[in-house]
């Protein structure tokens, strides 16, 4: 009775209907999620400003000018200060007779003449004579502006900043220098760095600080650091710009709505924040005041009709929005105003040039039709996305949930996407669930379990549960379900305890279930059963013994469901079964192994003249499982020729398959023959070509295969198929005309991936095989590495360089069956290089870490070379002693 256990649990899952109708997709994955991860700015949030002449140095070398023309004799001469003065005496008489300000006076001189290399020369000599003094910060600013004329960036950058942090006018001087020389170069970390390290800032260099913060989004910082210099706030725009426009982006849209616009920036924010916190009235008074050529008059219009709900003004205004970010920007503003109320045809307003921005429209018609459960609608919108990467990836999930029950292997496909791709974690537990589910369905139980290992969700430990119990642990599955309490968890706890035979549990944790729930009676029944309390088990089945359709559902989904010992019991269990249930318990069955009983249903509606087709599939089918009798192939004639059924062309041709499967070619053949003799219009007439073709391959009768294939594409043309199993049959006797076909076929979209796997791995040249591996590299990356394997493997030694990186990527890859081959190949590629030492090392690793590999012959083969390069004739013995004990002598 244990099997039965685990079997009544899937009428929950059958019951259900649709498989993703047990997945309850949370409202976020549909609904905002999306939208405010997206940081769309409108190009009015843009600040263009021109602060270059606030850079106060530029003033200075101008003072610097007029102070040079007007030099004192004594304080300055052409030649360097004190040079009348010579030898150890005159270096102290210099001291006492020039004086500090001639050396200073010297330096601004070169400096001024552009003489940058005087300038670097002259003062590390005088630099004693201003430390402490009043010239000293100033000869230090002139001596890094000449290091950073002729090259000295690194030094002139450490000098700047140490000016930078003084509190004289020269560190501001400093500071514009430095901070213009970074904006200029594109070192905004460092204007960071200082902006936020530095206690006072200039004019200038507030400015370029603020550009960079904004830049980032910095908003709080930029706040933070105006709050300190009100004065600026006072005398320059620019910086009450940045302020109003930090204050937009930081949410203080109060605050920004009770300004009075002061610029041709301002009144944009301004006019955004009132329409943003409901004052439309004053909105649409700063609207009506921007020029009518003013493109954002128009985009606010949008907005305002929006929130007015006049979609058919929005329209009209959004058509003379000419910007693609601002346009994408209003679908934006939209999206966040309506959900979960967008409506089709509000969507139909907006639209875009760029193919890219085409995807943000198509993703969110996609999701609003996905919400209605019009997953067909959804899936043809989500399929047109193609361009933005985040949109791509959650496409993958959506598309998943779409196919779910239309196409569970397309499904699949859109799922693991999502797993290799996505990062939102509460997606990928439901992908895990509904790629477990399928697998679950399919018997696949292990690749369940790997699924939902990560998933932490209730519904994937109910699906854990469920394997545990398919594979009969029931312990594994009753702790499983431990602390969780829903209605599907508590019916799994009671499968397992009655599995366990912990009856009285069984019932007590179904008594937990108030609601009615699929499979909960029949559980009921199948405990009181085994309570012996029989009375109450058949009062359970008596409300239900009249339901045809509750039975008639049950016995087929069961069935469906691969859940073959619950049917028959139910089926045994039912008097006067109905020639449908007979032929359904056959085939049930058949599927546990009981092929005697099932051989009797079968032969009785032989017998019986019912379900011919069916019967004879059936037992055609369990003579494959068994050793086929060769009187069974006879009866089949007899069957062909004295019955009258459907689809006798298909049980000819099974009949066929029967006797090859079975080494009984000459009954294969005969069938073969029959098959064309009677039935030679039939759809699967080109099968048995195939068939046959496959016979003669098997045998390795390729001229026969061939031929039978020609006559084959003589009568249905160059059909993909039929091409396909010819350069089969050719690619031992005539490979390149096999590979010809293969190449024709690459243009076929059915055949085209089967007909490149097969070029890459027969095909011997470089480039084709390269250039296919790559087509492979999104999709199929299995296929990918495979191909750059093969490409790897037909490189010249000598030309193995080349291709170094893809050493690398199949290592990279991560997927241990292309770690040896990595491994080799990047050893190989040192040998090609000359680091024979470097080579050998790394042969002989993969020998010992992938010994039975088929690259660790390889290995030791080029290992021992790279040892004779090296001179090493001792290790080149011991590796040719490995291979000798591999028993393959080097050739």
């Amino acid at each position: 009775m244990k099997k039965t256990g685990v079997l009544v649990l899937s009428i929950f899952l059958l019951y259900s209907g649709l498989l993703h109708a047990e997945v309850k997709v949370p409202d976020f994955s549909f609904f905002g999620k999306e939208i405010s991860s997206f940081r769309i700015k409108p190009t009015f949030t843009k600040i263009n400003v021109s602060f270059k002449d606030a850079r106060s140095f530029s003033t200075y070398i101008e003072s610097l000018q007029i102070e040079a023309e007007s030099f004192d004799r004594k304080e300055y001469s052409t030649k360097k200060p004190g040079s009348v003065y010579g030898g150890t005496f005159g270096t102290g008489l210099s001291a006492v007779f020039v004086g500090n300000k001639a050396y200073r006076n010297y330096i601004v001189k070169q400096f001024l003449e552009g003489n940058y290399f005087g300038v670097v020369n002259a003062y590390p000599e005088y630099k004693d004579k201003f430390t402490g003094g009043k010239f000293a910060n100033e000869t230090a600013f002139l001596y890094a502006f000449s290091l950073l004329k002729t090259g000295g960036i690194s030094k002139a950058v450490e000098i700047f900043e140490k000016v930078a942090a003084g509190e004289d006018k020269f560190a501001y001087y400093a500071q514009d220098k430095l901070f213009g020389y970074f904006e200029e170069i594109g070192r905004y970390k460092d204007i960071l760095r200082l902006g936020g390290h530095l206690k006072r800032l200039s004019p200038y260099a507030s400015y370029l600080y603020l550009d960079i913060l904004y830049k980032n989004n910095q908003y709080d910082k930029i706040l933070n650091f105006i709050s300190n210099y009100e004065e600026y706030v006072s005398e320059y725009q620019v910086i009450r710009d940045y302020k109003i426009a930090a204050e937009y982006f930081a949410g203080r849209l109060e605050r920004v709505a009770g300004y009075e616009p002061f610029s041709g920036v301002s009144v944009y924010f301004i006019t955004d924040a009132l329409l943003k916190t409901g004052n439309l009235e004053r909105a649409f008074i700063l609207i009506n005041g921007m020029n009518n050529n003013n493109a954002y008059k128009y985009y606010f219009n949008v907005k305002y009709h929006i929130l007015k709900g006049d979609y058919e003004k929005a329209g009209k205004n959004y058509q003379r929005v000419e910007n693609e970010r601002d346009k994408l920007s209003l679908l934006f503003f939209y999206l966040s105003e309506s959900f979960p109320d967008t409506r089709e045809d509000v969507l139909n307003i907006f639209s875009f040039s760029d193919p890219v921005n085409r995807d943000y429209l198509n993703y969110y018609k996609g999701l609003l039709y996905l919400s209605k459960n019009k997953y067909v609608e959804a899936a043809e919108y989500f399929e047109q996305v193609v361009f933005q990467e985040n949109l791509l990836i959650n496409s993958y999930f959506y598309k998943g949930i779409c196919y779910a029950d239309v196409n569970a292997s397309r499904s699949k496909h859109f799922f693991i996407r999502y797993l290799n791709n996505g990062d939102d974690n509460e997606k990928k537990n439901i992908a895990r669930f509904m790629l477990g589910q399928f697998y679950y369905m399919e018997k696949q139980y292990e690749q369940t379990l790997m699924l939902v290992e990560s998933c932490s969700t209730d519904f994937c430990s109910e699906l854990k549960a469920q394997v545990y119990l398919a594979e009969s642990e029931f312990r594994k599955a009753l702790n499983t379900l431990n602390n969780i309490d829903t209605n599907k968890a508590v019916y799994l706890k009671a499968a397992a305890l009655f599995n366990m035979k912990d009856y009285e549990k069984a019932l007590a944790m179904l008594n937990k279930i108030n609601d009615a729930y699929p499979g909960k009676d029949l559980l009921k029944m199948l405990v009181y059963y085994k309570l012996e309390e029989i009375d109450k088990g058949m009062e359970i089945f008596n409300q239900h013994n009249n339901e045809k359709e509750f039975i008639d559902r049950t016995i087929r989904q069961l069935y469906l469901a691969n859940e073959y010992h619950t049917v028959i019991n139910i089926l045994n269990n039912t008097g006067n079964l109905t020639p449908e249930y007979r032929l359904i318990m056959a085939k049930s069955l058949y599927s546990t192994g009981r092929y005697d009983r099932a051989e009797q249903i079968y032969y009785d509606f032989l017998k019986q003249k019912k379900y011919l087709y069916d019967s004879i599939n059936g037992l055609i089918s369990i003579q494959g499982m068994q050793k086929t009798q060769k009187s069974f192939l006879i009866k089949g004639f007899k069957w062909l020729n004295d019955m009258e059924f459907e689809k006798e062309n298909v049980i000819a041709l099974d009949f066929a398959r029967l006797a090859f499967n079975s080494d009984d070619t000459g009954m294969g053949i005969k069938y073969l023959n029959y098959f064309f003799n009677n039935y030679p219009d039939a759809p699967n007439v080109k099968e048995a070509y195939i068939l046959r073709a496959d016979f003669f391959f098997s045998k390795g009768k390729l001229k026969e295969c061939i031929m039978d294939m020609n006559s084959a594409i003589s009568r249905f043309g160059r059909d993909g198929e039929l091409l396909l199993q010819k350069a089969k049959c050719m690619e031992k006797s005539t490979p390149l005309k096999a590979l010809e076909i293969y190449r024709e076929l690459s243009d076929s979209k059915r055949f085209e991936r089967v007909a490149k796997t097969n070029i890459m791995e027969h095909s011997d040249n470089v480039s084709e095989v390269e250039n296919i591996a790559l087509e492979f590299k999104k999709e199929q990356y299995d296929l990918y590495l495979n191909g750059i394997e093969r490409v790897l493997n037909i490189t010249p030694l000598n030309k193995l360089d080349k291709k170094e990186d893809y050493a690398y990527e199949l290592i990279d890859s991560g997927i241990r069956k292309y770690a040896p081959a990595g491994a080799y190949f990047v050893g190989a590629v040192e040998y090609a290089k000359g680091n024979y030492e470097k080579a050998a090392s790394g042969l002989m690793k993969v020998y010992y870490l992938y010994p039975g590999s088929d690259y660790a012959l390889k290995s030791l083969r080029l290992a021992k070379k790279a040892f004779i390069e090296t001179g090493d004739n001792k290790n080149a013995d011991k590796v040719q002693k490995i291979i000798d004990k591999m028993g393959n002598k080097e050739e």
